[in-house]
């Protein structure tokens, strides 16, 4: 595996507030929040269906959030970095849930 492949995707997957690769996670996630809190302020956002509304947030997030990642790899690393994001979705789905479900952060 890639050397620039996230530790968090090989290390315990855990939520550990003092660690600062966990509290810089945290202020991205607040961040992404916050571009989906604020979508809401585009009439042409609160126009849409519900269904186009997720799909306009999920197709900018993900080419968005690639784009920032390839620039930390080398072009040789992209397949490695797409394996470890995708290897990392259950635990992005469960720390997910567990935030919705006020369980913070599980």
């Amino acid at each position: 595996m890639s050397p620039h492949v996230p530790r968090a995707v090989t290390a315990q997957l855990s939520f550990e507030p003092a660690d600062p690769l966990d509290a810089m996670a945290e202020s991205f996630r607040l961040q992404v929040c916050d571009i989906a809190i604020n979508a809401g302020d585009a009439a042409i956002f609160r126009d849409m269906p519900s269904g186009d509304q997720l799909a306009s947030l999920m197709g900018g997030l993900l080419t968005g959030t690639l784009g920032v990642l390839f620039a930390f790899v080398e072009a040789d690393e992209r397949d490695a970095l797409v394996d470890a994001l995708v290897g990392f979705v259950p635990h992005a789905r469960a720390q997910a849930e567990s935030i919705m479900d006020g369980d913070n952060h599980g």
